[in-house]
């Protein structure tokens, strides 16, 4: 299945499906607007193989919040033999995180890795190996972008999807989760959120890659509100 955003209306949005199942999935969503919102970029630039920093330009303002999506491939648009997927986010050169997830195709006994790092906004494995391919922090926002930091670049230049926001409020940031069920208060975001997105391997902090990947990812914007 593949779909494209063809509006956005007064009460939601139109999608254009052009290859289908017969199958309904159950796809969860999540709405941004207000006035407080005053811009906001879906696109996606090529993280090249150079250390040290690289800007992103043509975003055509200067974001408050950035997020990145990306997968283990050369080109955009066509299927890959392994699977990898991460998610990261960036308000600024302090406030970042990242998590990705990795399977190799084609292994009788399955091989999976997986990583989560609070001082980074993009990460790379390889998917044969599970060995670093990238690590990638966040520099600063621009007039026009962002700038991104490069330790450890990529060994092939690779596609970057991201979104970036302008206006309102945003604060990225990490906490570890309670061991008894119940009520657990995370605080010191700076402001009254109207939405959360969370992100975990579901391990205990550390920055080192570790074998039997998860990825889960989830968001409310009330206790009715929400899905994972």
């Amino acid at each position: 299945a593949q779909a494209s955003v063809t509006s956005f209306d007064t009460d939601g949005f139109t999608l254009n499906w052009q290859t289908n199942e017969a199958r309904a999935d159950i796809i969860q969503y999540i709405a941004l607007g207000g006035v407080d919102l005053t811009n906001a970029k879906a696109s996606s630039f090529t993280l090249t193989t150079a250390t040290g920093t690289q800007d992103v330009t043509g975003v055509g303002f200067q974001p408050d919040f950035a997020m990145f999506l990306w997968t283990f491939t050369e080109a955009t648009g066509t299927n890959t033999q392994h699977a990898e997927v991460g998610l990261g986010f960036a308000v600024s050169s302090t406030k970042r995180g990242a998590v990705v997830a990795d399977s190799e195709d084609g292994r009788s006994t399955m091989d999976t890795w997986q990583q989560q790092r609070t001082d980074s906004c993009i990460l790379l494995l390889d998917p044969t190996s599970g060995a670093q391919d990238a690590i990638v922090d966040f520099s600063q926002f621009q007039t026009d972008g962002f700038r991104l930091s490069k330790t450890d670049p990529p060994a092939a230049a690779t596609p970057i999807f991201y979104l970036a926001l302008k206006g309102g409020y945003y604060d990225v940031g990490s906490f570890n989760s309670a061991t008894t069920t119940g009520n657990q208060d995370v605080t010191s975001v700076g402001f009254q959120p109207r939405l959360v997105m969370l992100a975990t391997q579901g391990r205990s902090a550390s920055t080192a890659i570790g074998g039997t990947a998860e990825l889960a990812f989830g968001a409310a914007t009330s206790s009715t509100e929400r899905g994972a």
